[in-house]
């Protein structure tokens, strides 16, 4: 069951001086440590929604395989609508989507990970009996928030809708933490600093193909997926926020390292033509995501081989 995930990131500057998804925490902005909880967590695609800095937070996730979607009417619109938007690209590509708020990025991937274990068409993570985020929204309930127009956003939407609402409980604080302020923000730090050495470390992985240098990876993996989906070459870079000729020589060189095409290009039309994936090319990607699984199953295995129970040994 393909999950994938929307962030919220339109109103980001609120009552803070600086762009909250930019907001920086041991090294790595907001927006980032959550992106790289959900891949942690096998999540995709990611969607993020923008508006409010949009330009500064697209350039900033340009090259980090996400879609970026825009709210032009944030200034006069609720997160509601920020959510439609996503939920409006994400529903023929994926049958549950976590969504999460970009000022809510102290989760942990266990929690995510316990979140996606539950089979109800919307779960909850809580903690101290309060309930927090991120929160899985199944193929169910995509049609009625889209058509929701009642009072209290999102929430009034899930709170409408009368079918069940899982709520599993985490030993995760950081499902419940927000940064609408300041003080938020320092309170954030001073968590983040102390659950560094509570949470275990984790093992990431990037599978890259080469020859003579490398000409396969994520970012042009996730860039073919656009193009199946969009039809189009220059859909897919606009949105992944890339430039049509970057794109263009990622592709290039693509094809000349394995030596076959991989789009069927047309030419014309007002829209500039359209791109497909040629049979090779659709093969190809699917044997790359295939063995990348198989990679980071087995990474997975030999970190806790290695690292996990020697944590344990140490604590026990």
């Amino acid at each position: 069951m393909q999950t994938g995930a929307l962030i919220a990131a339109a109103g980001g500057f609120s009552a803070m001086k600086e762009h909250r998804p930019l907001l920086m925490m041991n090294g790595t902005s907001l927006i980032q440590k959550e992106i790289d909880i959900l891949r942690q967590a096998d999540i995709s695609p990611i969607v993020v929604v923008t508006g409010d800095g949009a330009e500064q937070l697209e350039r900033h996730l340009s090259h980090r395989g996400v879609v970026c979607l825009r709210n032009e009417d944030y200034e006069n619109t609720q997160m509601l609508d920020s959510v439609k938007i996503g939920l409006q690209y994400l529903r023929y590509r994926c049958q549950r989507v976590l969504f999460l708020p970009v000022h809510a990025p102290l989760f942990s991937v266990e929690s995510v990970q316990r979140v996606l274990e539950q089979d109800a068409p919307v779960v909850k993570p809580t903690c101290e009996g309060k309930s927090g985020h991120p929160i899985l929204i199944g193929s169910e309930l995509f049609d009625f928030i889209l058509n929701y127009n009642g009072e209290g956003g999102l929430q009034g939407a899930l709170t409408a809708w009368p079918g069940k609402t899982a709520l599993v409980e985490v030993e995760d604080a950081g499902v419940l933490l927000k940064i609408g302020n300041e003080q938020d923000y320092q309170k954030a730090l001073a968590y983040e600093n102390e659950s560094r050495g509570r949470y275990r470390i984790h093992q990431t992985v990037r599978v890259t193909l080469e020859r003579d240098t490398p000409f396969f990876g994520p970012g042009i993996a996730c860039l073919l997926e656009q193009v199946d989906k969009e039809g189009s070459l220059l859909a897919a870079c606009k949105s992944m926020k890339m430039s049509y000729s970057k794109g263009w020589k990622m592709i290039k060189a693509l094809e000349e390292a394995v030596g076959y095409p991989f789009l069927i290009r047309r030419t014309g039309g007002a829209d500039g033509g359209n791109s497909l994936l040629t049979e090779e090319g659709q093969h190809f990607l699917l044997k790359y995501r295939a063995m990348e699984k198989e990679i980071n199953a087995a990474a997975e295995k030999s970190f806790a081989r290695y690292f996990l129970q020697e944590g344990a040994e140490e604590n026990g």
